[in-house]
């Protein structure tokens, strides 16, 4: 099968992609609010900002791993340089749930410690690792999109990085079944996940 052929430019998914998490990683702010038409004082304001503690963690988490999102996606593209239909649209899937992170996020900061507001968080990242892991699977497979002469070694370095970022997401959804509050903590294993398997190389 010749796979020379490309439908589009890979550069216009970055372009579109690019845009795509700049404005998911902007909504994330959004969630974080004081109130208006109101002077507050210092101990009211400091109560208001308290109160949103757990706001403000789950901006952190969910705004770091949108970035994991953002540099994983820029990793692969670094190897694929063709796209066809198929790859094209896991791409448009990746997104749309990439524009979901902001209001998945806000579900856990209204309703943190809900298992169902947790459940759907947890959901929501496991279907961008799964895509991901799609995305880089296809385009790889037989050197579908890749150049012939790729590194192997990277190849399979990235087969690696998303099965350990799948297994992060599994662990974070079924604890928000079981100990909902504490789920999201679960994603700081994936960055140290990564540090350990370069400590071992």
């Amino acid at each position: 099968m010749d796979h020379s052929k490309s439908i589009m430019p890979v550069s216009r998914i970055n372009a579109l992609s690019d845009g795509v998490f700049a404005v998911a990683m902007t909504l994330l702010v959004v969630n974080l609010s004081i109130p208006e038409n109101i002077r507050l004082t210092d101990t009211q304001l400091h109560v208001v900002l308290m109160n949103q503690a757990q706001k403000f963690s789950n901006y952190v988490i969910s705004f770091l791993l949108t970035a994991v999102f953002w540099i994983t996606h820029h990793r692969q593209h670094h190897y694929i340089k063709r796209t066809d239909t198929i790859h094209l649209w896991i791409n448009i899937f990746i997104l749309m749930f990439v524009v979901l992170v902001p209001f998945s996020t806000s579900l856990v900061g209204d309703y943190g410690g809900s298992t169902t507001a947790e459940v759907f968080f947890a959901g929501n990242m496991m279907m961008i690792a799964v895509l991901f892991r799609a995305n880089w699977l296809y385009a790889t497979k037989k050197g579908r999109l890749i150049e012939p002469d790729a590194d192997q070694e990277k190849i399979q370095d990235g087969m690696q990085r998303s099965s350990l970022f799948i297994a992060v997401c599994f662990l974070a959804f079924i604890l928000s079944l079981l100990i909902p509050r504490w789920s999201s903590l679960t994603y700081l294993l994936f960055p140290i996940g990564v540090y350990l398997r370069r400590f071992k190389r």
